[in-house]
């Protein structure tokens, strides 16, 4: 063990980067290098220039202010440009007095509408990210044509942008009409006006995009029963969801016991983030919520047949976090361990590495293998065989295998009773072998003596 958790800690040392829910569609959200500069290259996204894909429109206070048709005309740029695929659009402007919201920028309710119902009309942005934009404001009903539209966004994010119940359904309303509903794969809401009377409508929206890799809710006000509320996408039989991000919000261990249930029989869901959020200058975390609820889940080590239902699918329960910061959350190292025994497509070496886990190690307890069920016994048999040892376990294939065939030999032969049962059958049949060839000579006599008699 204290090699496996060497490794723990050598994997984390040799990652200096974040741990995101990351997937293809967004690598390139972090790469500075790839973005192009707001304003100054705003000439080059008027005219339409390859070079730039990648557009970043950030208006921090101390910007000198746009006014109103400098903004529509931008809008405008961006709606007929036909090259940018991803876009952010990012203000601080929700900290701001209603007096400083008038001055103008993107803060301004008018500059925000001018702004969007220019951009409603590009149809090439397959990334969308939107940040601290008071649509409170400015409704979402403006960028409706983004939604319907565009067939190839496939990544929409609105970070505390003031949204309410009214907001969301509006946008679910806009998903409902996509042209191609397939190609949404990432959906993110968050912010502190998002609470549990939100989620029913992130759920149907959710339900209008049924290739969603990725749903993002962090910062947020949701509770145990939004938790009850999101436990639908995961027990759904036909769901592709593989992360799901509840960082930062309201709920405790009844909502985590409702998704933990949820998780049982999930097939996809790779990242369930759940509370842990990067510390301050100290670098400490918080604790991951109800995390009690999850061991049972992924590696349930009442049986061995229980440990190879486990789901094998689930690797994290915290989303943002630096690697390094992982074994400060104060998990136990068995849900670390079966958690990361879990990477990779292959689930049945997953079920392998943690039945060597949890069963195999040292003086175990050969019952098992007496009670195991019969579709499962030759399966771990199997690995057992076949495995030249796992560092992870602690414990040689070797070993293991000749310890279990040394105590149980009727596996590889008869039990007791089967053999006396052969024995007496065995007897049985040649009794009624001799029989038979009594009978075949009696019958051969009287066929010879009939022929006599014929004579």
């Amino acid at each position: 063990m204290d090699d496996e958790r060497s490794r723990i800690d050598d994997d984390a040392a040799s990652h200096s980067t974040c741990e995101t829910f990351s997937s293809d569609e967004d690598e390139a959200w972090g790469n500075d290098e790839t973005w192009a500069d707001f304003p100054e290259d705003l000439d080059e996204v008027k005219q339409n220039s390859r070079t730039v894909q990648r557009l970043s429109v950030d208006c921090p206070s101390e910007r000198e202010y746009l006014d109103l048709n400098q903004w529509a005309e931008i809008g405008e740029d961006i709606g007929r440009n036909t090259r940018l695929q991803r876009m952010a659009v990012s203000t601080d402007g929700l900290g701001l007095t209603e007096d400083e919201h008038e001055m103008g920028g993107l803060y301004n309710k008018e500059n925000l509408e001018a702004f969007c119902r220019g951009l409603a009309h590009n149809r090439s942005l397959r990334a969308l990210s939107i940040q601290e934009c008071d649509f409170s404001r400015a409704r979402l009903a403006i960028l409706h044509p983004v939604v319907v539209e565009n067939h190839k966004l496939c990544e929409l994010r609105l970070h505390q942008c003031n949204l309410d119940v009214a907001d969301i359904e509006m946008l679910a309303s806009a998903f409902r009409w996509r042209r191609d509903p397939t190609s949404m794969k990432t959906i993110e809401i968050s912010g502190r006006t998002i609470g549990d009377d939100a989620v029913p409508m992130i759920v149907e929206l959710c339900n209008c995009c049924p290739r969603l890799k990725r749903l993002v809710l962090q910062y947020s006000k949701i509770g145990n029963r939004g938790c009850r509320e999101l436990t639908s996408l995961l027990e759904d039989r036909n769901t592709t969801l593989r992360c799901l991000n509840l960082e930062d919000n309201k709920f405790d261990e009844e909502g985590a016991r409702a998704l933990a249930i949820a998780v049982v029989g999930n097939n996809t869901l790779q990242c369930l983030g759940l509370g842990a959020s990067f510390g301050t200058g100290t670098g400490r975390v918080s604790e991951v919520t109800g995390w009690e609820h999850f061991p049972a889940v992924v590696g349930d080590s009442s049986s061995i047949n229980a440990t190879y239902q486990s789901n094998h699918v689930l690797q994290r329960l915290w989303g943002q976090l630096r690697n390094h910061c992982v074994n400060r959350l104060g998990l136990p190292y068995d849900l670390l361990f079966s958690l990361r025994a879990n990477k990779g497509t292959n689930k049945a070496n997953a079920a392998r590495k943690k039945i060597f886990y949890f069963h195999l190690r040292g003086d175990f307890d050969l019952a098992i293998f007496l009670s195991m069920d019969v579709e499962v016994l030759p399966t771990v048999l199997g690995w057992i065989g076949k495995d030249r040892g796992d560092g992870d376990s602690g414990q040689t294939s070797f070993s293991a295998f000749y310890r279990i065939l040394r105590n149980i030999p009727e596996l590889c032969g008869y039990s007791l009773s089967d053999r006396k049962t052969r024995l007496q059958l065995e007897a049985e049949n040649a009794t009624l072998q001799r029989q038979n060839e009594h009978l075949r000579r009696e019958i051969e006599e009287l066929r010879s003596s009939k022929r006599s008699r014929k004579d």
